[in-house]
């Protein structure tokens, strides 16, 4: 089954400048963000996980 991937309006109707990169856990070497809105507060992308 493909991945389908929504547009920035399909989720939030904010103006795209609204988007920001939120830290959601941060460990030793890792963290885990997500896009999010600043007005809304909705994730607009799933959460990645960087080591």
């Amino acid at each position: 089954m493909k991945k389908r991937y929504l547009s920035y309006q399909d989720v939030c109707k904010h103006p795209e400048e609204a988007k920001y990169l939120k830290v959601l856990k941060a460990t030793a070497n890792c963290e885990t963000t997500v896009i999010a809105c600043r007005f809304c507060g909705k994730q607009l992308t799933e959460p990645k996980t960087e080591c």
